[in-house]
């Protein structure tokens, strides 16, 4: 059965004010990377924030002719259809579920790992992969924390 493995970067954590600004799903066939890739930069409504901007190194210049979620979202919904989807610490299912209606089921592996490893500590996604000896690439971009995400998955053999 495939997986699909999603990380979204966003302009805040309030689902209702902040805009998704980049979002990507990676498919998986028995834990495998599979050549099927959802992968788009987003405009946002308002100016980003100077820290959103040194965090991800995505800039208002950068998303200028991108489209709008609302606009990319239909396409989303094509791509991930009725399949599971993996994150890391939720954020994904509170926009989707919430503010957007999507039915997928989530699974969140923070909290997976957080119940198997609780004497980790730290339960960044960064940290954890360490602990892995994954490599980890400081990135908070989309598509390398989706790509970590589903290295981890590979080891935590979900």
């Amino acid at each position: 059965m495939d997986k699909l493995v999603m990380d979204i970067e966003t302009t805040g954590l309030d689902i209702y004010r902040d805009d998704i600004i980049e979002i990507c799903v990676l498919k998986l066939d028995n834990n495998y990377l599979v050549d099927d890739t959802f992968h788009e930069l987003l405009r946002a409504k308002r100016k980003l924030p100077g820290r959103i901007v040194k965090l991800t190194g995505i800039t208002d210049e950068e998303l200028k002719d991108k489209r709008y979620f609302s606009e990319a979202k239909n396409d989303l919904r094509c791509f991930i259809r009725n399949h599971p989807i993996y994150v890391y610490g939720g954020l994904e299912e509170r926009y989707f579920e919430k503010k957007y209606g999507f039915k997928n089921k989530f699974i969140d592996v923070f909290g997976i790992v957080k119940r198997r490893y609780p004497y980790f500590g730290s339960y960044k996604l960064l940290n954890v992969a360490k602990r892995f000896k994954l490599h980890a690439p400081e990135s908070h971009r989309a598509v390398a924390d989706t790509l970590l995400l589903s290295f981890l998955m590979r080891e935590l053999r979900l």
